[in-house]
């Protein structure tokens, strides 16, 4: 399996970056940016800064452009920042040919292009065409021996609707460390809006204080 791995040009990198970094960050605590305002009360006990920090990689010809990966990881950034301050940082994005057969992942497959990138630190976002198994997204839990541990994967199969959500509770999974699934209405990770085929399912964006206060003390530096 050939792969050809080329970069993003520069300036989205910069405009992406500097979003999701500056443009969804607590100023201090309990305080965040205009536009990202919230009534809780548990959290003016949320530190200046909490974030998870990730890499992009984006199979290329599959159909994702600069702006709809903009769009869905900045609704993925919103979720974080309006329910717990906290924030989702990109530390880079690079797009990579990949052979015609990778167009519809499967596990192997996927092990094995993560053994050709070789190593990059984790956790990292796929941004992918479609899977065998015709799944939206799914994610592995960091600190495994899975070669695949501390990856997310979005699929082009995600509807629209879906996609910022999606990537915002596949982002749950390995920041929470949480391989289940949350019983709660609402909630983020409970799960939802996985198909193709959304008119009978609601999105739910929601995150408890007891989440939040798992993100705010795995990812306060």
């Amino acid at each position: 399996m050939k792969l050809r791995i080329l970069q993003v040009n520069a300036l989205p990198v910069l405009l992406l970056c500097l979003f999701t970094m500056y443009g969804l960050r607590a100023e201090s605590p309990g305080q965040f940016v205009p536009g990202i305002k919230s009534e809780r009360n548990f959290l003016r006990q949320a530190p200046a800064y909490s974030g998870i920090s990730f890499a992009v990689i984006v199979f290329r010809d599959v159909g994702w452009s600069e702006a709809e990966i903009t769009d869905v990881i900045a609704e993925a950034s919103r979720i974080y920042a309006r329910n717990c301050h906290f924030t989702l940082d990109v530390t880079s994005i690079r797009f990579i040919e990949i052979d015609a057969r990778l167009h519809h992942l499967d596990e192997a497959m996927q092990q094995r292009l993560l053994v050709e990138l070789g190593d990059i630190d984790r956790p990292i976002v796929f941004f992918i065409g479609a899977t065998s198994a015709n799944d939206a997204a799914y994610a592995y839990l960091q600190g495994t021996v899975s070669p695949s541990q501390g990856t997310a994967w979005l699929s082009r199969q995600a509807t629209t609707q879906c996609r910022g959500p999606l990537l915002a509770h596949e982002i749950g999974h390995i920041a929470l460390q949480a391989s289940r699934h949350s019983r709660q209405p609402g909630n983020l990770m409970r799960d939802s809006c996985h198909s193709s085929n959304i008119s009978n399912q609601s999105i739910n964006t929601d995150l408890n204080q007891q989440q939040c206060q798992t993100l705010w003390s795995r990812y306060t530096p």
